[in-house]
């Protein structure tokens, strides 16, 4: 049975979780029904990639959204989000916001909101568990694994975030955080193979390994983001025996979504 959304659940995390407290998680559609009182000036998207097992049985992608934009006091907006089938542990919050109500619906929902000044942020998460071909893939989870022409298993990516409000010179960051070495592209172990990067992006870190963290970066932005997915695609095969670490997810997802609330509050202060 697939899993479903608890509205009093919902609620009750985003007033427990404020939007700087929240350090773990995990693409989602954004489908806001915005109009005046609602206008984005920034989306950010970021995905942790986690497994400990070489067929990536066990691989697992944490995924956070932050969104945030110019407000009027006292407005109503609405806005749904929508989460794969495969979606677990799923958090909201919200910040300069008023919750009123909202709904339920099978692998989404909706949220009533009232503005309480001028800027305002929402952020929403949760981790898919991979999906295995032919059976299940991209419609279920951020990441699907498949037999190579070998017979061993690859694991791929497909994942950016879009909305479906017209947008203009906002901001868009997309950061993904890979664990292992998946720096090097021509090595025999650890092969990267990046199959679709929708131009118009700025790649400030085309997966750079930190062998602090034992994890590999990639780093993406756009200053005039259309609204649509980048639509990162790639694939990982004959992986370097992962090292384990404490909590995998906890951990890296905390930096990467620390991270980047850090450059959106720097923006946020400078205007």
């Amino acid at each position: 049975m697939k899993p479903s959304f608890n509205w009093q659940r919902a609620i009750s995390q985003a007033r427990r979780f404020g939007l700087a407290a929240v350090g773990v998680v995990a693409v989602v559609g954004l489908f806001p029904s915005i109009g005046r009182a609602f206008d984005m000036t920034y989306r950010g998207s970021f995905y942790t990639i986690d497994f400990t097992k070489a067929d990536f049985s066990d691989a697992v992608v944490n995924y956070t959204a932050v969104v945030s934009g110019k407000t009027f006091p006292n407005e109503a907006f609405s806005f749904q989000v929508d989460v794969k089938p495969f979606f677990q542990d799923y958090k909201f919050s919200y910040n300069n916001l008023k919750l009123v109500g909202g709904q339920s619906l099978p692998n989404s929902a909706q949220y009533n909101v009232v503005s309480l000044g001028n800027q305002a942020s929402y952020l929403w998460s949760y981790s898919t568990p991979v999906a295995t071909s032919p059976t299940a893939g991209f419609a279920e989870s951020w990441i699907r694994r498949s037999h190579t022409a070998s017979g061993d298993w690859s694991l791929e990516f497909l994942g950016g975030g879009s909305t479906t409000d017209t947008a203009s010179q906002i901001r868009y960051d997309l950061v993904v955080s890979i664990v292992g070495d998946w720096s090097n592209q021509a090595k025999t172990a650890g092969i990267l193979s990046l199959f679709n990067f929708n131009p118009g992006y700025t790649i400030v870190k085309n997966f750079v390994y930190d062998a602090n963290t034992n994890r590999t970066h990639f780093y993406a932005q756009n200053d005039d983001w259309d609204g649509k997915s980048p639509d990162l695609y790639f694939g990982l095969s004959n992986p370097v025996e992962p090292k384990p670490v404490p909590e995998p997810a906890t951990m890296a997802g905390a930096m990467v979504v620390a991270s980047g609330l850090a450059v959106f509050r720097r923006r946020t202060r400078s205007r």
